[in-house]
C-alpha cells in the first residue's frame, strides 16, 4: 500500500511540476520526479535534472487512536470484532538536484505550494487513490 501512496505522489507531483513549469510534448512525457536509484548502499545518487522522492520516516500514528480499536459498532447497536486499521505518519523527502540552484529552490516552491493548496489528498481531489486508502 505504501507503494501505492509514492506512485500517486510522485504522479500527482510530476503533472504539477509540468503544468507549472510549461513543459510540453516531449519534455512533459519525461519525469521530473524519480525515485532512488543507486546499486551503493553506503552512498545515496541523485539523480541530476530531476526531482528524487524518498522515505525519510515511517511511524505508526498513535494520536487517532480509538479506546478499543478492535470493536466496532454496527449500525444496529451490535459490537462486531475486527481488526483495526493502521494509521501511519510517512515523512517523505523531495531532493531537487538542479546544475541551476536557482531551477532547484523553484521546483521546491512548486511542491511546497502544491501541498499548501492540497493538505489532504483523498478521492475528491485525487481520483486516482486507492480505495483501500481513506486520506493521504
Amino acid at each position: 500500500m505504501i507503494n501505492e501512496v509514492l506512485l500517486l505522489l510522485k504522479d500527482i507531483v510530476n503533472a504539477h511540476l509540468s503544468a507549472s513549469l510549461g513543459l510540453s510534448g516531449a519534455q512533459a512525457d519525461q519525469e521530473q520526479v524519480v525515485f532512488l536509484d543507486s546499486e551503493k548502499i553506503d552512498y545515496l545518487d541523485f539523480k541530476l535534472g530531476a526531482v528524487t522522492l524518498m522515505i525519510a520516516g515511517l511511524e505508526k500514528e498513535h494520536s487517532v487512536r480509538p479506546g478499543d480499536p478492535y470493536r466496532v459498532m454496527l449500525a444496529d447497536g451490535t459490537a462486531q470484532r475486527v481488526m483495526p486499521p493502521i494509521p501511519l505518519n510517512l515523512q517523505l523527502l523531495f531532493i531537487c538536484r538542479f546544475k541551476d540552484y536557482l531551477q532547484s529552490l523553484r521546483c521546491m516552491s512548486l511542491i511546497l505550494q502544491l501541498f499548501q493548496r492540497n493538505p489532504v489528498l483523498d478521492h475528491a481531489n485525487a481520483p486516482a487513490l486507492s480505495d483501500r486508502i481513506e486520506k493521504i
